[in-house]
């Protein structure tokens, strides 16, 4: 009996210790990862503030390019919205001001809708379809050094 007791305690300290290996990120790459996290969620906030400030009039407001309705920029109201999703987070061609309703698909049918018809007008169609390709071939894989270019570019 105390035999196995032995045997029982012995198995939790293994597993502990592995515990307490797996926390070590030393050489695993762990530590890049999440530096690179970290530098796409600044650069986010950097690029998504810019493109709200930068499309502001001198009020301070700014149109959503949805439905066309106005909010001041740092109102919470608008917000950095993407064309085509989950890619591109970072190129100017691909985020422009988007209401929160427009953005959050409340009204998905009209924010789809007109957000086109704003790319169009703005881009044209073959821009349009340029950028669909770019955005199939690049998605969403930034370097940390594309990411921290972005964030001294558009770092106010």
């Amino acid at each position: 009996m105390n035999n196995v007791k032995k045997q029982k305690l012995k198995v939790k300290k293994d597993s502990a210790s592995r515990v307490k290996r797996k926390g070590n990120t030393k050489g695993t790459g762990l530590g890049l990862q999440k530096s690179l996290k970290k530098l796409k969620k600044k650069a986010w906030k950097v690029f998504s503030i810019w493109v709200r400030k930068s499309n502001a009039n001198f009020n301070g407001y700014v149109a959503c390019c949805s439905c066309g309705d106005q909010y001041l920029w740092n109102s919470g109201e608008i917000h950095a919205g993407h064309w085509i999703h989950d890619k591109l987070d970072y190129d100017e061609r691909n985020v422009h001001p988007q209401c929160y309703k427009c953005n959050l698909k409340f009204n998905w049918k009209k924010a789809t809708t007109g957000y086109a018809i704003f790319m169009a007008r703005k881009y044209g169609v073959d821009e349009m379809d340029k950028l669909r390709k770019e955005a199939y071939l690049k998605g969403n894989n930034y370097s940390i050094q594309e990411l921290e270019e972005i964030i001294k570019k558009y770092e106010c």
